[in-house]
């Protein structure tokens, strides 16, 4: 699932995420990702890189 699918189904505007995922990705080099299963809930994944 993508975060823009995630907005959808949340209906709302997902701001917050989409600046977390512009800080870890354009600022910090690292990601954000979601993954879901119908019916049992979503995960997260923050992936940074460590020097």
């Amino acid at each position: 699932m993508t975060l823009h699918s995630l907005q959808k189904l949340l209906k709302k505007t997902g701001t917050g995420l989409s600046i977390s995922r512009h800080i870890l990705e354009e600022s910090e080099g690292g990601s954000l990702t979601c993954s879901s299963v119908l019916g049992e809930g979503m995960q997260f994944t923050i992936a940074l890189h460590l020097e």
